[in-house]
């Protein structure tokens, strides 16, 4: 009996490593804001190319940063990002929230 292959929607990705033009999905506590106001995603989180568990906010990636589609009522708590902190969550901007 051969394994089972894992299906590719189901494979841990890292948001850094997708290209110009690609659409997924990740947490939505993956989008962090800084107390600026301005709005990062975390390089370093999965992301998956179905809505998959609580892999439920549409990220897109363009060749500025990446947009994100929230889910309706979704709030976001501004909070002091240190530069350590940036670095070890390897912090993209978004460009475009709708």
């Amino acid at each position: 009996m051969e394994n089972a292959q894992l299906p590719e929607y189901m494979a841990r990705v890292a948001i850094k490593d997708m290209v110009v033009g690609e659409h997924a999905y990740t947490v939505p506590w993956s989008i962090q804001v800084d107390l600026e106001g301005k709005c990062w995603v975390r390089g370093d989180y999965a992301f998956t190319y179905r809505q998959f568990g609580t892999s439920k906010t549409l990220i897109t990636r363009t060749g500025e940063g990446f947009e994100v589609e929230v889910t309706r009522g979704t709030q976001y708590e501004q909070v002091h990002i240190s530069s350590e902190a940036q670095s070890q969550m390897e912090l993209l901007p978004v460009v475009r929230i709708t």
